[in-house]
């Protein structure tokens, strides 16, 4: 049982910080210096000199042997400055040695793709860093993109070409993807697999493997639908058929975040677009995304990340679980070794991250925020318990740019540390220790490219392995591969012994006290190999021993396995150990009897192998006992363990098969009754099962039956019966199809007498049917044999006849009616077409004949009721009218009415502009129409033109008014002559109306201005000039004159004064500010010392 369940929370808060502070790391190869050269050796030959150059962004991978892997970055090859790699290297952490195993040992290689999937010993992908690396089930690499070079320019950028290499041929191959770089994604329909399918090239994107062996790509660096940038799409590789499929995110580059609520899933949820993130998968198969350069949820710029993200394959859901949701944060580092919910790593990009054997995240180093001054990088290490979503300090330093304290080469410290780095590599051994190489970083207070490899020792003090592998605390699963299960075992074999290793790894003396087996099944497994008591491990020591199993019974055979000790953290270490008990279980399955002279099969199983009592060797034997045998295998399965079956078998007679009865010679289709002995159940050729059977032969025939015993022993006989040959009776018929109602004769030959189903006993008959009618007749030949024949006569029903069309219409109106039922057709009116237009003046009855395919005839009849147009009057109350007059309309002699005017009343008012025709449209009760008109006479009105004699005089004096245009008038002033004479004292507006001939009348009006006239004894029109601008004006306008102005007034059209101005000056010039004026026409009467001038004003 685990320590966590025996202690309190303090207790465990203190294993924590004990535990995490232990860890110590290693520097185990690589120099302590700066970009170093690669010492490339003998490709696909180790060596202790062997190592990869200084590097960074280079992919990782750790095979099933625990071997790592290398490939590519940025940094030195073996010369030259440093530049992009495709080198493939191997690294055994038992020997610590590297062998170069693939790609060029100079920089900046073109990719050789050859033809897309298909391998060769001469592809391979070009130099590239950044890529994204899946490793499938079958142990190959998968890459996919990244910076660097195709295979046609010396130019690089972002790739979307995707490669395999298997480590077993040691070749590439190009499966997917575009040789050139920087190209924008294909996305298809979201959720859609499609072979066009295909992410724009990208730079350090996270990558998962999902259970069903798919790959996942997750944001990155690079080119979405257009524009490049921090990506956030989610894509999906399967590699069964070799397609990708858009899933999730954004198809634009620089996305802002939507982080919903911290701990909620939602189907809206994204991370925003970034880079340089980390990722893991934890056993529940979701997929995390941890940091990185990008967009957190909104702001002006992009930034380091310090979030934590959670994506559900199942939902196809982000859920936001720790860190925030803001760019450039500093950490809060806590208490080392002290986990707390406060507790976080500041906004950084460009760390290594991976998880250990409980799902824990270890996280170290990259570049971001610490306690101190601007980002910058790193060398602090943290562990992110993801089921309690806290994170705890565990080492490294609080402060940007820390140096590196190498120590001794292979020599752990707790002095020793990496310095800060970012861009650098990493993997897990099979033990869950980390190591970690390169990146760029500080090297004694500069920056440089690294190629030093470090190791991380998580493992707790006291460490049991079994078979060299670490068995870890409270592990309930048993395995072949730590020795904990003991595999299968034949019962009654020799016993299995398991040697186990506890090691102290810790800084004190460790002391096994005791241990115990206990479990359903631990008396089946006996311990030995060491006294508990006296056992003392100092650091590093380590002791053995073992554990037998002896079984006694088959099955699962389950127990534990407890070590107490004085590690405080782990005082009672137990865990499961297992083994499988075999024994065959071998029987034989077949009939338990058999009759004499037959086969029978018995099949073996619950084995691998088998031998029989009869030398075979087969899983099944075919036996033909002639009397009571017993039968032997035994077999051996895959393990080797042995069992034998036993199986007697009964032998059984046959029974004795007779049949009576039944006639020598009869007729066909006589009826001859055969009859079984000597069986219990029968089965006869006929399929018959009764013992008695009656036989109708219609040819001599020969009847078998099969008896079966109460052993189910069968046994046959035979009986022929002969029957005489009989002659054919047919019928003939004079016609054939009939119409109905149509006769036909029937003729029978064949026979000497007949008799039909009519009961006529003659050969011939003649038939009427109404209906298809089957008519059969018996013949009966000169041995009493009878024989029949049947013939049908098939009735061919008369077409229905059937006519649509309007049946009602108004007299001089057409009626199209149509007959549909039958092929042909002929009407009363001679036409012979199906449709026939018809405009009958009184009601008409109309037939039409028609024939079908079979020539049947059938006719239909249709009566077309003419109804009379209505007789419609249309009146006016007057037929003149002057212009603006009205007139009323009536109309008459129908129900509803339709003028042309859209009215529908019978009485309407009009108001015509110029002589009008008026036309109304009546419809009665049988809607039949007619339509009716009237004239109405429009008048204009009469133009009336008046004029004065003097347009300006003075006050005193006369002028005479004179109106022309109608017949007779009336003035304003009461008189109703044609002119009339006035002497205002003021400008006075005077009107006339007058009457024309018709009646018809209009009115005029002018104005007579009247002046002071104190200098001038007459004042007259026209001695001066006067200019206006703009015209048409605004607000102001401007009035230039050749002589003084006195006055003027503003009137409008029809007459009425609106203003008047007065001037006391001498200026020829005058600006006026009439903006009170609405827009419109106006007359403008200017006086002068010179006389009077009348000017037209437009104002907008």
């Amino acid at each position: 049982m685990k320590n966590k369940y025996r202690y309190s929370i303090i207790v465990l808060i203190l294993f924590l910080q004990s535990t995490f502070i232990a860890q110590e790391w290693t520097w185990i190869k690589g120099s302590n210096g700066g970009n170093d050269l690669g010492v490339y050796g003998t490709k696909g030959v180790s060596a202790p000199a062997n190592k990869p150059g200084a590097r960074v962004d280079a992919v990782t991978w750790t095979d099933g042997s625990g071997n790592f892997w290398l490939f590519g970055g940025y940094g030195q090859a073996a010369a030259g400055g440093p530049g992009l790699l495709n080198d493939l290297w191997k690294y055994n952490p038992v020997t610590n040695q590297w062998t170069w195993i693939h790609g060029s040992n100079t920089v900046n290689q073109l990719g050789v793709y050859g033809t897309m999937g298909i391998g060769t010993v001469s592809t391979i992908p070009g130099s590239r860093w950044g890529s994204s690396a899946f490793v499938d089930a079958a142990g190959n690499l998968w890459l996919f993109g990244g910076n660097g070079y195709g295979n046609v320019s010396s130019a690089s950028g972002a790739m979307s070409d995707l490669w395999k290499y298997d480590p077993v041929a040691n070749t590439w191959t190009w499966m997917k993807g575009n040789i050139g770089f920087n190209l924008v994604g294909v996305y298809g329909t979201q959720g859609v697999s499609a072979p066009s399918n295909m992410p724009g090239g990208r730079t350090v994107a996270v990558e998962w493997v999902d259970a069903n062996g798919n790959f996942w790509l997750f944001g990155g660096a690079g080119t979405a639908n257009f524009f490049s940038g921090q990506l956030n799409d989610l894509w999906k590789y399967d590699p069964s058929i070799n397609e990708w499929t858009w899933v999730k995110g954004s198809q634009l580059a620089d996305q802002y975040g939507t982080y919903g609520t911290k701990g909620l899933s939602a189907p809206s949820n994204n991370p925003g677009g970034r880079s340089y993130s980390a990722s893991w998968k934890n056993s529940a198969g979701d997929l995390f995304v941890y940091s990185g350069y990008g967009s957190a949820s909104g702001g002006p710029s992009q930034g380091v990340l310090n979030d934590v993200w959670k994506y559900n394959i199942i939902l196809n859901e982000w859920v936001w679980i720790n860190g925030s949701d803001q760019i450039d944060q500093y950490p809060s580092f806590g208490m080392l070794g002290v986990s707390n919910a406060s507790n976080i790593p500041g906004g950084r990009t460009r760390c290594n991250l991976w998880k250990d054997k409980n799902d824990n995240i270890w996280m170290f180093g990259g570049f971001g925020f610490a306690a101190n001054g601007p980002s910058f990088r790193l060398n602090d290490l943290w562990i992110y318990t993801v089921s309690s979503d806290k994170w705890t300090w565990v080492g490294g330093d609080t402060l940007i740019n820390q140096n590196s304290n190498y120590g001794t080469l292979n020599v752990a410290s707790p002095n020793n540390k990496p310095g800060a780095r970012d861009r650098l590599m990493g993997w897990t051994n099979l033990n869950g220790d980390f190591f970690m190489m390169g990146g760029f970083g500080n090297v004694l207070s500069s920056y440089t490219y690294m190629n030093d490899l470090w190791k991380l020792r998580s493992t707790p003090n006291i460490d049991i392995k079994g078979n060299g592998i670490s068995i870890a605390d409270g592990d309930l699963t048993a395995a072949v591969i730590d020795h904990t299960d003991f595999g299968s075992i034949c019962l009654n074999s020799i016993p299995i012994t398991r040697t186990y290793t506890i090691q102290n790894l810790g800084a004190d003396t460790l002391k096994i006290n005791a241990a115990a087996i206990t479990g359903p099944d631990a008396g089946m497994f006996n311990l030995s190999g060491i006294t508990f008591t006296t056992t003392l491990l100092p650091l590093g020591a380590y002791t053995t021993f073992s554990v037998t199993f002896n079984p006694s019974s088959s099955g699962i055979k389950n127990a534990t396995i407890t070590i107490y000790n004085t590690d405080p953290n782990e005082a009672v270490y137990d865990f499961a150990i297992k083994a499988n008990v075999i024994t065959p279980n071998v029987s034989i399955s077949g009939n338990p009897s058999v009759c004499n002279g037959s086969t029978l099969v018995l099949t073996a199983s619950g084995a691998s192998t088998y031998t029989w009592n009869t030398t075979a060797m087969t899983i099944t034997i075919s036996v033909s006992p002639t009397s009571n045998a017993t039968y032997t295998v035994t077999g051996t399965d895959v393990n080797g363990c042995i069992n034998s079956s036993i199986k007697t078998i009964s032998v059984n007679p046959l029974p004795t098969i007779s049949i009576s009865g039944g006639t020598t010679t009869t007729c066909p289709g006589a009826i001859s009754s055969l009859t079984v002995l000597g069986g219990l159940t029968y089965t006869w050729s006929t399929s018959n099962t009764f013992s008695v059977i009656n036989v109708t032969p219609t040819v001599s025939t020969t009847y078998s039956v099969i008896g079966s015993d109460v052993n189910g022993c069968l046994n046959s006989a035979t009986k022929t019966v002969s029957v005489h040959l009989l002659s054919a009776v047919t019928i003939t018929t004079t016609s054939n199809p009939l119409c109905s109602g149509a006769s036909a004769t029937l003729t029978a030959n064949g026979a000497t007498t007949y008799t039909w189903s009519t009961s006529s006993n003659s050969s011939s008959i003649i038939v009427l049917p109404t209906s298809n009618t089957n008519y059969t007749v018996n013949g009966t030949d000169g041995n009493g044999c009878k024989n029949l024949s049947i013939k049908t006569i098939t009735v061919s029903p008369l077409p229905l006849i059937n006519v649509t069309g309007p049946l009602v219409i108004c007299n001089g109106n057409y009626s199209t009616l149509t007959a549909t039922g039958a092929n042909t057709y002929t009407w009363s009116t001679n036409a012979i077409t199906n449709s026939v237009s018809l405009n009958p003046t009184i009601n008409t009855t109309y037939t039409v004949f028609g024939t079908d395919i079979n020539g049947c005839l059938n006719s239909a009849v249709k009566t077309i009721t003419v109804n009379s147009l209505p007789l419609i009057n249309s009146s006016s109350s007057s037929s003149a009218i002057c212009v603006g007059q009205s007139v009323t309309l009536t109309a008459s002699g129908a129900n509803t009415y339709s003028w042309t005017t859209g009215a529908t009343n019978s009485l309407i008012a009009v108001s015509p502009l110029a002589s009008t025709i008026y036309f109304v449209t009546g419809t009665n009760q049988n809607s039949c129409s007619n339509t009716a008109s009237t004239s109405i006479i429009v008048n204009p009105l009469p133009t009336l033109t008046v004029t004065t004699s003097n347009p300006l005089i003075c006050i005193g004096q006369t002028a005479t008014l004179a109106a022309v245009g109608a017949n007779t008038y009336s003035w304003s002033t009461s008189v109703t002559n044609s002119a009339t004479v006035v002497s205002p004292t003021t400008t006075t507006y005077y009107y006339v109306s007058g009457v024309d001939l018709n009646g018809c009348s209009s009115t005029a009006s002018v104005t007579q201005n009247v002046a002071i006239c104190t200098e001038l004894s007459k004042l007259t029109a026209s001695n001066f000039e006067i200019k206006t601008y703009p015209n048409p004006f605004k607000d102001n306008i401007v009035i230039e004159s050749t002589s003084p102005l006195q006055i003027v007034r503003i009137s409008d059209v029809e007459g009425r004064l609106l203003l008047v101005r007065s001037f006391n000056s001498t200026l020829f010039r005058y600006t006026l500010d009439l903006s009170e004026l609405m827009p419109g026409v106006y007359i403008f009467n200017c006086v002068s010392d010179n006389g009077l001038k009348n000017i037209k004003i437009i104002k907008e």
